[in-house]
């Protein structure tokens, strides 16, 4: 899946809101798995659980632009693989590198520092 237009993969704006409610089916699987002292693959709830519970400060909500990148099949490579393929999150090419400038305009976009909510 892709947020790039033009491909048949490609989520749209419906697509959104039933990959969110897919997310809550998950978040409740993994609730009563919990509950229940069993092992649920919702590998991202655990992390940020653990993280919460060892107090665990971040400056960025992921990896995306720093040291995960995703690259497509045409050589762009992406802030992560979620992206690769969108040509609006492409940092460069495996042929011509990173934009240097490119990434850390996205970087200072996207530091928590820049977000009102965690700022205040």
């Amino acid at each position: 899946m892709t947020t790039a237009s033009k491909r048949h993969y490609a989520i749209e704006d419906s697509g959104f809101d039933s990959m969110l409610d897919q997310f809550r089916g998950l978040a409740s699987e993994f609730l009563e798995a919990s509950l229940a002292n069993k092992h649920h693959g919702f590998s991202n709830v655990k992390d940020t659980l653990e993280e919460i519970h060892k107090g665990v400060s971040k400056a960025y909500p992921c990896g995306a632009g720093l040291g995960l990148m995703g690259v497509s099949t045409d050589g762009d490579v992406a802030l992560c693989h979620r992206f690769a393929g969108s040509d609006s999150h492409k940092l460069g090419t495996v042929r011509d590198g990173i934009d240097r400038l490119v990434q850390i305009d996205f970087l200072e976009k996207h530091h928590i520092s820049g977000k009102t909510d965690c700022h205040t």
